[in-house]
């Protein structure tokens, strides 16, 4: 007999050929010695079934829910002491909602306090820490610290039951739903992380009770005004991008706001920040804004971003003398000026703008990063004393190949990335004699095949000229009808080429120090 299985010992019992306390005995050896869970769990299901109602049997499950180490198993044996003994159950089950781990076990555990019949019992469910929605149970993690209702298809805070009984809560989030109305959060008084990303609110509200919030997450959203933030003194980092913002107004109180991010609304104007003292980070990127103002007073600011704009002057930053990032690409700027105080500046993008001349660079001695992409610029200048520089990007400009436009490049010896894509430069003038003090950099050959061409001077002649050690070159935006070959990198010695073969792929070689020619 002990070798019958769970089903088999059942089905004996039914046809009387094992009596109860048998078939009971049998099952509880099976429970507490099988090495598979799953047999473990059908003798479970049986005894609960089968069992008779004695303290024995009681003492049985309530070891298993108290010790048991598969969370199957507690969970089933919490399920068979609410529907077996709910008189006896209470200050057990009360004890388990408040110490179990385990999210299966908590779900049976509340599913069958929804199923019983008892009053008493059934009112258990307030003590454990879960939400329903839409007949689904949803657990917070880190000891009930943060909960997770992203893609929930949540239109209404209010149809959460039992969110409001999370009140030890510090992290909520409710990304990608279609909530309309911030409600329903007044009880989550320890709320610090606040994530509202992707829905169709329309208006901030709700949150005047949550006044240790920290982080609040509003992107991609129907506000049309910023309000409701005043008794927010804790909030450090607001994000409302993507909305239909038109004046920066409301955050008056929010003293200790160190990122405030306001991308891509309809603002016109810079204002309303003047109390924002602490503010370290502010993007502005793709609104309508015409003049830069409105930022003397943020004198700890460190990167601004007013990119996608219609600035048509660099004015306005004098007092931002802490600024280690400023990007104003893509605006209707003509000539750079007002930078001379931003002494700290390591990255500046003037890209897609206006510009002609390079100028009004030279007190910006920590730079490390300047892009004038996408500009009608004619010739490098004024270059010589940005001693910290790595990377220039000129590309798409109306730089020529002009000796003396070149000249200002040599004593750029901490340059590791310069880009010349679709400019007018030719490879004639890279010799090695000219560009020996960039040996060591990486030189980005871009799409020039057009300038080579025009010039009727093969690759490989001009590939010759130009040695540049231990980095590599990229060939792969060159037309596939160049005159480029193996035989013409033989003089780039212990570099890295990557070449666009003519079916499209890509193909990565090595020149060894001898002018060996591996494929990797």
């Amino acid at each position: 007999m002990s070798s019958l299985s769970p089903r088999r010992i059942y089905d004996e019992y039914l046809k009387k050929n094992l009596d109860r306390i048998t078939a009971t005995d049998l099952l509880t050896k099976i429970i507490e010695n099988s090495p598979h869970y799953y047999v473990r769990k059908s003798g479970l299901e049986y005894f609960t079934v089968i069992s008779v109602r004695n303290r024995r049997n009681y003492s049985f499950l309530e070891n298993l829910l108290v010790s048991d180490n598969s969370d199957i198993v507690r969970g089933l044996a919490a399920k068979a002491i609410i529907l077996r003994y709910p008189n006896k159950a209470y200050e057990l089950i009360k004890w388990v909602l408040k110490n179990e781990k385990s999210n299966f076990c908590l779900l049976t555990i509340i599913n069958s306090l929804k199923n019983s019949t008892a009053f008493k019992l059934k009112s258990l469910q307030k003590l454990a820490k879960f939400v329903i929605h839409e007949d689904k149970i949803y657990f917070p993690q880190t000891d009930g610290k943060s909960l997770n209702l992203n893609q929930k298809n949540i239109v209404d805070l209010n149809q959460i039951i039992g969110l409001k009984n999370l009140k030890k809560l510090i992290s909520l989030s409710l990304q990608d739903n279609k909530i309309i109305k911030i409600c329903g959060l007044e009880k989550l008084t320890n709320l610090e992380v606040l994530s509202l990303f992707n829905n169709s609110i329309l208006r901030i509200g709700g949150l005047k009770e949550l006044n240790l919030l920290r982080e609040l997450f509003l992107q991609r959203n129907n506000i049309c005004e910023i309000s409701d933030l005043n008794k927010l003194p804790n909030l450090q980092k607001l994000y409302l991008s993507s909305n239909k913002i038109k004046r920066i107004t409301g955050l008056e109180h929010n003293l200790n706001l160190k990122i405030l991010s306001l991308y891509k609304n309809e603002i016109h104007q810079i204002n309303g920040l003047d109390n924002l003292t602490k503010l370290e980070e502010l993007y502005l990127s793709e609104n309508k804004i015409v003049e830069i103002e409105g930022l003397d007073m943020l004198k700890e600011l460190k990167r601004l971003d007013l990119s996608n704009n219609d600035i048509r002057e660099i004015k306005g930053l004098e007092e931002l003398t802490n600024l280690t990032y400023l990007n104003l690409y893509s605006n209707k700027i003509k000539k750079i000026k007002g930078l001379t105080e931003l002494k700290n500046l390591q990255f500046l993008n003037l890209g897609s703008n206006e510009i002609s001349r390079i100028e009004g660079l030279e007190e910006l001695n920590n730079l490390e990063y300047l892009y004038l992409k996408n500009n009608p610029i004619e010739k490098i200048s004024n270059l010589n004393t940005l001693k910290r520089l790595k990377v220039l990007n000129l590309n798409n400009t109306d730089i020529s190949e002009n000796y003396k436009s070149l000249k200002s490049l040599y004593q750029l010896k901490t340059v590791q990335e310069l880009s010349f894509g679709n400019t007018p430069i030719a490879y004639s003038n890279l010799y090695k004699k000219q560009i020996q003090n960039l040996s060591g950099n990486m030189f980005h050959i871009l799409d020039h095949i057009k300038t080579i061409t025009r010039y009727r001077e093969p690759i490989s002649k001009v590939i010759s000229k130009i040695e540049i050690k231990e980095k590599s070159l990229d060939f792969t935006t060159m037309a596939k009808d160049s005159d480029f070959n193996l035989h013409s990198i033989k003089y780039l010695s212990d570099t890295i080429i990557k070449v666009l073969r003519s079916d499209g792929k890509k193909e990565f070689f090595n020149v060894s120090k001898d002018g060996v020619i591996k494929r990797l």
